[in-house]
């Protein structure tokens, strides 16, 4: 089934993102990103495919993260951790990072944690383990900072914690300095979980590092945002309009595919084979890909895992009647 529902490419929302990515290569210029949608509509599988059809050429260091559900055990800045345990940890583990010979990922990350010393440490013990990073750097790098004291004060129980604003300063310090040398695109889902100390960092990353060679890329429910019940406004609310003031539209949204879009989605998942589907057949399919509200679908798209297709075949398989044969053709490739 994974292999006959494969992702239909959103070949304008692509081109936009590689045009982003194009400016912060060639001009070292900070770019970003929000794409917006409901649930099911292809935002982190859009993300992905941008993501792998990155060159192999390209020394560009791409790290992922995502914002949990609230909950009384969230930890704040939580994405950020993520990101720079990818940075510093996972480096020479990631799959995407497979498009890097070995001589090139150690050289990345003895650059990064050399950075991370100099620029935030701080953050060691904090938001990244510190045994992590004894183990990846040479004694001389350890003996120019306090890095050994810091943990050990950490193991003895003192206070070591940091405030806010110290934390945000050595991260962006932190991101400056790496960005320097390679091309970084950072990778955040389900940003409508965020937490308010990451929003400010977020936030502070964006001005702060316009001229870097970073490209930040954001995903969000925007019907999350925009219906926020909770305690004033949704954390994300003024990134959001901050970022149109300084940026314009760099919002992907992915709900209002136009009528024309919509129908040459329809039909190249139709025609991706052989067939005889009439126009009368694709203009009752349209219909029931513009209308779709069925919640027994929309929880199969979201199981399923593939986005606008499962949207289409899940409509013909609930409104379509199992006696016409083009729908039960259809209905076939759901099995």
């Amino acid at each position: 089934m994974e292999e006959q529902l494969s992702f239909i490419r959103r070949n304008k929302e692509i081109a936009l993102l590689e045009n982003s990515l194009k400016k912060v290569s060639s001009q070292k210029e900070l770019q970003v990103q929000f794409i917006t949608g409901e649930a099911g509509t292809g935002k982190s599988v859009l993300i992905q495919t941008f993501l792998n059809d990155i060159k192999e050429t390209e020394r560009i260091v791409i790290a992922s993260s995502f914002c949990s559900i609230p909950s009384e055990y969230n930890i704040p800045y939580q994405p950020f951790k993520e990101i720079l345990k990818q940075l510093i940890e996972d480096i020479q583990e990631d799959s995407a990072n497979k498009r890097w010979s070995k001589e090139n990922l150690k050289e990345l990350l003895s650059f990064s944690t050399s950075m991370l010393l100099t620029h935030a440490p701080d953050l060691i013990g904090s938001l990244i383990p510190g045994g992590s990073i004894l183990s990846g750097i040479s004694q001389s790098i350890i003996e120019k900072t306090n890095i050994l004291e810091r943990l050990k004060a950490q193991k003895t129980g003192e206070d070591v914690s940091i405030d806010e604003s110290k934390i945000i300063e050595q991260f962006v310090n932190y991101m400056r300095a790496i960005s320097e040398k390679y091309t970084i695109v950072l990778f955040i889902d389900d940003l409508q979980w965020i937490d308010k100390p990451s929003v400010e960092l977020l936030y502070q990353l964006i001005v702060s590092l316009r001229r870097s060679s970073l490209m930040i890329v954001g995903c969000y429910r925007s019907e999350d945002i925009d219906g926020y019940t909770g305690e004033g406004r949704h954390p994300m609310q003024k990134l959001i309009n901050e970022i149109k003031i300084a940026f314009g539209n760099v919002f992907i949204q992915l709900d209002n595919l136009s009528e024309a879009d919509r129908k040459d989605f329809m039909n190249q998942i139709l025609d991706r084979d052989k067939n005889q589907y009439t126009a009368s057949f694709r203009k009752k399919s349209l219909w029931h890909l513009q209308n779709i509200k069925n919640e027994r679908a929309l929880h199969k798209i979201q199981k399923v895992g593939n986005d606008m297709a499962t949207v289409l075949i899940s409509a013909f398989c609930s409104a379509l009647h199992s006696n016409n044969s083009s729908a039960a053709k259809v209905m076939r490739i759901c099995e």
